[in-house]
C-alpha cells in the first residue's frame, strides 16, 4: 500500500472519508462530525494562536501584545478555496478573543509568500503557533496567551476502521512529528 499525501479543505475531506475515497484526513472539522454515524474525529495538535508582525510594528521593547492591538491592521490570507474555511477560523478568534472584525487582504497562495508581505508591513498574519516555527527575516511572532481556546487539528477517518498496517504506520509517524508541545494523545478506536 501507498501513501499519497493531497491537500484538502475540511468539507471535501470529510466527503472523501464517507464515500471511501481517502482513508484518512486531517483538518479542524473535529467537533462538526458529531452528527456523523459512519467518522470519526481524534486530536491531533493542540496549541497556542500566534501573530506575525513586520517587526517594526511591534517592538520588542513595548512587551506582550494582545489581539485587540492589531485592530485596525489588515489580516493576511492565503488566496485558495481552502482559505475561506481558515478565514472563518481566525475571524471567529478575532471576533471571540479580540472583539472586532478583522480586515482580510489575500495577497499570496503560500506561507512563504504572505511571511514576506508581513516582512513588507502590508498586515500581519494570524494562526496556530506551529506555522511560526522558523525564523523570518523582518518579522516578529507573538504567542496571543490570552486566546480563550487553542486551535486544534483533528485526525478523521471512519469508526471501526480495520487495521491497515500502512496508514497505522503514517498516523504514528504524524503525531511523532509534531513539536511536543502541541501534540495531542491519539486514542486508538479499534
Amino acid at each position: 500500500m501507498e501513501v499519497t499525501v493531497l491537500n484538502m479543505d475540511d468539507r471535501t475531506q470529510v466527503e472523501a472519508l464517507a464515500n471511501g475515497t481517502i482513508m484518512l484526513g486531517i483538518g479542524w472539522a473535529g467537533p462538526n462530525l458529531a452528527e456523523s454515524q459512519s467518522l470519526t474525529a481524534k486530536p491531533l495538535l493542540r496549541c497556542s494562536f500566534a501573530l506575525a508582525c513586520a517587526e517594526h510594528r511591534w517592538p520588542a521593547t513595548r512587551g506582550k501584545p494582545k489581539l485587540s492591538d492589531f485592530r485596525e491592521d489588515n489580516f493576511l490570507a492565503i488566496s485558495t478555496e481552502a482559505g475561506s474555511d481558515f478565514m472563518h477560523l481566525l475571524r471567529t478568534v478575532c471576533q471571540r478573543d479580540g472583539g472586532f472584525e478583522p480586515n482580510f487582504l489575500t495577497v499570496g497562495n503560500s506561507l512563504e509568500s504572505i511571511l514576506s508581505m508581513v516582512a513588507a508591513g502590508r498586515g500581519v498574519l494570524l494562526g496556530p503557533q506551529i506555522l511560526f516555527r522558523h525564523p523570518t527575516a523582518g518579522v516578529s511572532f507573538h504567542i496571543l496567551n490570552g486566546a480563550k481556546e487553542k486551535f486544534k487539528m483533528f485526525l478523521m477517518r471512519r469508526k471501526m476502521p480495520e487495521p491497515v498496517a500502512t496508514r497505522d504506520n503514517f498516523i504514528k509517524i504524524l503525531a511523532q512529528s509534531l513539536p511536543r508541545a502541541c501534540r495531542a494523545e491519539i486514542q486508538d478506536d479499534k
